[in-house]
């Protein structure tokens, strides 16, 4: 649900563009901006959760975010969509340490390699909102369209979503050793290491959720009603490559099955920046079929890489799960919001399409990151 959410707005950042009326720089600057929102949420998660449990700062952000969404057709200021947007990202940043530092806890338990399966999971709930977005989005008003994924997305989390969040493994995911807190000061150089790792995996996955409608829009020249198809193939394939993370992590170390994807992600997504438009114009239908496979490779091969990196807190010694999970999400948001403004700043002055390769280039940059993870010592820190 929380996937659901997220990819929401994908087929409708062009019409939210002009809603509130600005440019691709002023875009760029909002959503990079939009990181201090999740890096206030990151902050304080670790605060919220020994105070609150894990399960009803989940289920509170959840019933804020949902709420926020809802309004987003209504806006037409760009200040008041910052505004909302802030509180939106601060209320997703809270709850996904919750969950995420609950699902490395539930993998060490199970002793084998789970967390791919639950990211497939969000990668779903993304690929179901892409495509249904993209296919009411000629057809409902935006208001309603807003109104109606948050009403349904919040409906189904609270009947079945809230019997899944356990409070007792909530307090354990974030504190589950006997260590003391790591002043930032005296913080391990990995951490760094693990958020250069988790900024350049993110960063391809957020700028295609929050740029290929421009891309096929403005950069492949495709018509509304397939603009969302190569995302959707991107999403469906990356849960594919999630779904499969358990089975080719028995031949092969998991981060090294990253690197690889990754590698593959940035040369697919490269290929189709230069051949797809113009296979497009020459015949749309070969052009979209061509581009959709292209993505669908680079989903497949990027499904490992955030997984990876997040199973990776394990090489961290004397920090507990969601310390290390939460400062190196931290970090990693400072990136993203550069680096989106940046993006946004690239789309304005050059175009759409150069702007894109910022994201190969991430992709590449974290296939050599995983690489040299995986040959990182692990250290496993006992559970109580």
């Amino acid at each position: 649900m929380h996937g659901i959410i997220s990819a929401v707005q994908i087929p409708r950042v062009p019409d939210i563009i002009d809603q509130i009326g600005v440019t691709f720089a002023q875009w760029g600057v909002i959503v990079g901006f939009l990181a201090l929102g999740s890096a206030a949420g990151l902050g304080s998660a670790h605060w919220l959760v020994t105070r609150l449990g894990g399960n009803r700062l989940a289920i509170g952000a959840f019933i804020a975010f949902s709420v926020l969404t809802a309004t987003i057709g209504f806006i037409q200021n760009p200040i008041i969509y910052f505004i909302v947007a802030f509180a939106t990202a601060f209320c997703m940043s809270t709850f996904t340490i919750s969950v995420n530092a609950q699902s490395v806890v539930a993998q060490n338990f199970a002793g084998k390699i789970i967390l791919g399966r639950f990211h497939a999971a969000w990668s779903i709930g993304a690929a179901v909102s892409a495509a249904a977005s993209g296919f009411l989005t000629p057809i409902l008003d935006i208001r309603v369209h807003f109104v109606v994924f948050a009403a349904v997305s919040l409906t189904i989390f609270l009947l079945w979503g809230t019997a899944l969040l356990n409070k007792a493994e909530g307090v354990d995911a974030d504190d589950h050793s006997d260590t003391a807190r790591v002043p930032w000061r005296r913080m391990p150089k990995r951490v760094y290491l693990l958020a250069a790792g988790l900024f350049v995996g993110v960063f391809p996955e957020a700028a295609m959720i929050d740029w290929s409608a421009i891309l096929t829009r403005d950069g492949l020249g495709l018509h509304v009603a397939t603009r969302s198809i190569p995302y959707a193939a991107f999403a469906a394939a990356m849960i594919a490559g999630r779904l499969l993370i358990t089975s080719f992590t028995r031949r092969m170390h998991f981060s090294t099955l990253a690197s690889v994807g990754a590698l593959i992600s940035g040369v697919s997504v490269g290929i189709s920046i230069i051949v797809g438009p113009q296979l497009i114009d020459s015949n749309e239908f070969v052009g979209v079929l061509v581009v959709s496979v292209l993505w669908g490779i680079a989903g497949f091969g990027t499904g490992a890489v955030v997984p990876s990196i997040f199973s990776a807190v394990n090489t961290v010694p004397g920090m507990s799960t969601a310390d290390v999970m939460a400062r190196m999400s931290l970090v990693e948001m400072g990136m993203i919001a550069l680096a989106k403004i940046g993006m946004g700043a690239v789309a304005q002055g050059i175009g759409i399409t150069y702007a894109f390769w910022i994201v190969v280039a991430a992709w590449f940059a974290v296939a050599v990151i995983s690489w040299y993870i995986a040959k990182l010592p692990v250290a496993q820190r006992p559970n109580r």
